[in-house]
């Protein structure tokens, strides 16, 4: 072997033995644990051969931002921690690298206002947070922009108004929850805004009488419950009362 030679070699070695000792130095500096037993520096967990997220702890508290992979290795969320470890403000996001959701962790917990969004990251609801509970109104919308839904929520259980709309704005149906139960009247409107049907819920059954009417506001039927049990069925319009009967045998075929 020639003297250029074996001192190519020995460069190439001490170059390689270099780069080792800069990366044991930085895994060194990895997934540190302290005397305490309290995580701090830089995080990479893994579960398996599976990388699961990258941050930062300081004294068991994740700090600043924390990015989570899948098994594909795609960022399936940023967080941003802040206040101690308490907040996180968090952006989840598609396969497609789309943004899925947005909002805060409160102590692991939902909180404040969520929205939501499609493949395309158009905007289709949104939902309000206390304590990991649904609390307040929750929205869904169309592909447009407009509302298409709308509910109140209290302490994770539907409470109050539950609206639903048509694309052009009018009203499709209304009607209101107490303690995660229907109660009172809930109305049902054709897209032209005229009403189809009403009638009384109580404890989430139908109750009472449930009064059908064609767009030109006659009535064509009407149904008598209790206690969610259909009594009796009055028809007004022979032609209705038909076209009923015939989708009645259709379906039971």
């Amino acid at each position: 072997m020639t003297l250029k030679s074996l001192i190519i070699i020995t460069v190439i070695i001490t170059l390689l033995s270099d780069l080792n000792i800069y990366a044991q130095s930085d895994n060194d500096n990895i997934n540190k644990i302290d005397i305490s037993g309290r995580k701090q520096g830089v995080w990479h967990k893994y579960e398996g051969e599976t990388l699961k997220y990258t941050g930062q702890f300081e004294n068991d508290k994740p700090t600043g931002t924390f990015k989570y992979y899948d098994a594909n290795k795609n960022v399936i969320a940023i967080t941003q921690y802040s206040e101690n470890g308490n907040i996180a403000r968090t952006v989840m996001y598609h396969n497609n690298g789309k943004k899925s959701a947005e909002g805060i962790y409160y102590n692991e917990k939902k909180d404040s206002i969520w929205n939501y969004y499609d493949e395309d990251e158009q905007l289709i609801a949104v939902e309000t947070y206390k304590n990991g509970l649904k609390n307040g109104i929750s929205k869904i919308f169309f592909p447009d922009g407009t509302v298409s839904e709308e509910i109140n929520w209290k302490n994770g259980v539907k409470d109050g108004a539950w609206n639903q709309y048509y694309t052009n704005g009018n009203i499709k149906l209304t009607a209101t929850y107490k303690d995660n139960k229907l109660n009172g009247m809930l109305k049902q409107y054709y897209f032209s805004g005229k009403i189809k049907y009403y009638g009384e819920y109580v404890n989430s059954y139908k109750n009472g009488v449930w009064v059908f009417m064609n767009e030109d506001g006659k009535i064509v039927k009407k149904d008598t419950y209790k206690n969610g049990i259909l009594l009796k069925t009055e028809y007004y319009d022979k032609s209705f009362e038909e076209k009923e009967k015939k989708l009645e045998e259709e379906i039971n075929k």
